[in-house]
């Protein structure tokens, strides 16, 4: 969801209001690298990232508050397709915010990993989430193909 209030604003006044903000947190800790996030105070949709340097020079991102569903999908199967005879599909919802995904497999090949399988893949899916499709939240399951009951939430 956009917010007009934010959109409306030039990048140099987006700028400018962030490093005022910045500006009074380095009076107090002085040579600090301030990172942060811009969020819609109605339903806590992201807007933006920025980081600065300890000038309080700022460098924004501007965040768009849906997610493309289909590429996430598509861009996860892609990366874990590789496991050996272990097949993996995905469904992904949600927003900037809060994405929902849904990790689809065959329970007797979920049963065949190893605890440390599971939790490498599962926290790469998180990782991969947050890292590079900028979602704040992740909300997440591991769901039989055959049936669509819950094996995990993780």
């Amino acid at each position: 969801m956009k917010n007009p209030r934010w959109d409306d604003l030039s990048d140099s006044r987006k700028d400018s209001y962030l490093e005022d903000i910045v500006e009074d947190i380095l009076k107090e800790y002085k040579n600090a690298d301030v990172d942060g996030t811009v969020k819609n105070s109605s339903n806590n949709d992201k807007l933006a990232t920025f980081t600065t340097n300890s000038r309080g020079d700022v460098t924004l991102k501007n965040v768009s508050s849906s997610l493309d569903a289909g590429a996430i999908q598509r861009r996860l199967f892609d990366r874990y397709s590789s496991y050996p005879g272990i097949s993996f599909d995905f469904e992904v919802t949600g927003n900037s915010s809060e994405a929902r995904v849904d990790v689809y497999v065959n329970s007797s090949d979920w049963n065949k990993f190893y605890n440390s399988q599971r939790n490498n893949l599962t926290d790469d899916v998180i990782d991969y989430l947050k890292d590079n499709e900028s979602v704040s939240k992740v909300v997440r399951y591991v769901r039989n193909k055959g049936n669509s009951s819950q094996i995990i939430t993780f």
